[in-house]
């Protein structure tokens, strides 16, 4: 999404932030103009690619680093999840409900299966 990077991070513009890693707000309000018909890509784009980029949260779909879940078999079969992966999984959550407001119900049809903002 973001490809250019000459440009500083910009301060995040609305209530949920990648302040650090660690760190996981719950509410997203950033708004669009315009929600993603069959027509107007190239327009969404720049908005959705705006925000995302001010908010510094690239990572999450352009070459995702996503964290293991599980770091080692006993924590599988014990369902000990890593905190990485659980704080990853809650921020891209967090961004691909975010997205899907971004879309008229038509588009949303077509990306049901999709659960992850990568996707």
């Amino acid at each position: 999404i973001c490809y250019d990077s000459s440009f500083p991070n910009l301060a995040p513009m609305a209530s949920a932030s990648a302040t650090s890693d660690n760190s996981v707000s719950h509410t997203f309000s950033q708004s669009i103009t315009c929600k993603l018909d069959e027509k107007n890509f190239m327009t969404w784009q720049q908005q959705v690619t705006a925000v995302i980029c001010a908010h510094g949260l690239e990572r999450f779909v352009v070459n995702p680093k996503i964290p293991l879940k599980f770091l080692t078999a006993e924590d599988r079969d014990a369902n000990a999840i890593n905190p990485e992966y659980t704080a990853w999984d809650r921020k891209d959550s967090l961004l691909f409900s975010w997205l899907l407001t971004t879309l008229f119900e038509s588009i949303q049809a077509r990306i049901v299966f999709c659960r992850h903002s990568y996707q």
